[in-house]
């Protein structure tokens, strides 16, 4: 079925998510990625949906299908160079690399989580998802992008200047310097 079909579709559900139950909302998801599995919102809420209901595996196994799905789709199993996020219809794209990366950074593996949320910063530099954000939780040990926005979340600009200091003489992580403002 056409992208924008399956898109408008899944902003209805959203209108009227809170009708439903956590059953139906897994299946109607599920429908909506098997009318078109180059939507990829709905790969995002289905794993918040199993995360909250503590179905950890289904969460991460949904997640990845969505990524593998991504990666080979629209990029040939690898990230461009180039991916305008001002361009709407790659908003859910670059979300659902964002949540795969957080994924991995749940599941300790940092150092991919690191690489693909430098990967991000560099396709995204005004930083629209708040990358830069994920990768200094990643430096100060934090667990998660939840875990980081849960301590900081409305002062988390303020936590970000103070903590990322320390790591800007690190020739590593000194693009960080200009994403203190």
């Amino acid at each position: 079925m056409d992208k924008s079909i399956v898109i408008e579709k899944y902003y209805d559900f959203l209108e009227k998510r809170n009708e439903y139950s956590d059953e139906s909302d897994e299946l109607y998801l599920k429908f909506l990625i098997s009318l078109n599995n180059y939507v990829y919102d709905p790969y995002i809420l289905l794993m918040e949906l199993y995360f909250k209901n503590n179905e950890i595996q289904k969460g991460i196994e949904i997640i990845n299908l969505g990524y593998t799905r991504l990666m080979k789709n629209e990029f040939n199993n690898k990230l461009p160079k180039q991916l305008d996020y001002q361009e709407l219809k790659n908003r859910d794209i670059y979300r659902l690399i964002y949540n795969y990366a957080d994924m991995l950074w749940i599941l300790d593996e940092d150092d991919k989580a690191m690489d693909i949320f430098k990967k991000l910063l560099k396709l995204n530099p005004s930083d629209n998802l708040g990358v830069r954000y994920a990768i200094c939780g990643i430096l100060e040990g934090y667990s998660g992008s939840r875990h980081v926005w849960n301590k900081n979340g409305h002062v988390i600009s303020n936590w970000y200047k103070d903590k990322v200091k320390k790591y800007l003489e690190i020739k590593e992580y000194s693009f960080l310097k200009k994403f203190i403002f």
